[in-house]
């Protein structure tokens, strides 16, 4: 278990009458991982389509890797995502948090905190590439999405509503996750339109503190995929 998710257990309950959209799992069902009961998953690939909003933010306190995971670039990075899956295999949304990583020649995104709300996509995300999702609720009002989880609020991100009129493009992303002894690499081949994500970010949860500082309110870079399709092949096991 990561920093930020042992962190997320000294934080209150969340507020209540909170409305949501989008794949929730009903009020009981947000709760830590020994809470949240197995259920099925679809095998990969997992193939949908959807939004997508990343930045990188600048931290004040340096990246702790496991292992021999060593940073790509500055130890201060931090990437956030922002996600919408809202056609194929499954539909939900995620928020990721993680440091840029290279491991040998392999580079990708370190991922430290991963936050669904969906229950099969979050067995789902364990069980086959070892990502340490966890079930949260994305509150959207307009181009504004609040995230909490049992915990209490995460982060509240506002990003660019509007699809890109550019051509789509086609780009990988990299995430890296652990299966027992191994680093997952998760390698997602996406065709997307490329835009400005115009992320800002507020409400920071106090978790983040002791791994990252302090992150404020608008990213050094920021990237829109939107509209984008997305696939997420088995992981690669190094």
């Amino acid at each position: 278990m990561s920093d930020i998710m042992r962190a997320a257990a000294n934080e209150g309950a969340p507020a209540p009458g909170m409305q949501t959209s989008g794949a929730q799992p009903d009020a009981t069902a947000i709760s830590d991982l020994a809470h949240t009961p197995e259920a099925d998953y679809p095998a990969a690939p997992w193939r949908m389509s959807g939004q997508f909003w990343a930045g990188v933010f600048r931290g004040t306190v340096a990246a702790q890797l496991p292992g021999d995971l060593k940073p790509l670039g500055s130890r201060y990075w931090r990437v956030v995502a922002l996600v919408r899956y809202q056609t194929g295999t499954l539909v939900y949304d995620e928020l990721l948090f993680g440091t840029p990583t290279r491991h040998g020649l392999r580079v990708g995104v370190y991922v430290e905190g991963l936050w669904v709300d969906s229950v099969a996509s979050l067995w789902g995300g364990r069980r086959i590439w070892g990502l340490p999702k966890l079930l949260a609720r994305f509150t959207w009002e307009g181009s504004v999405c609040h995230i909490a989880d049992h915990a209490g609020p995460i982060v509240t991100l506002s990003v660019n509503q509007r699809p890109s009129s550019l051509p789509p493009l086609p780009l990988t992303t990299a995430g890296i996750g652990r299966l027992g002894d191994n680093w997952a690499f998760v390698y997602t081949p996406m065709r997307a339109r490329l835009g400005a994500a115009q992320m800002r970010a507020r409400d920071w949860s106090p978790r983040f503190a002791a791994t990252a500082g302090t992150l404020g309110e608008r990213p050094w870079l920021g990237l829109m995929a939107n509209p984008m399709r997305v696939s997420f092949p088995p992981p690669t096991l190094a």
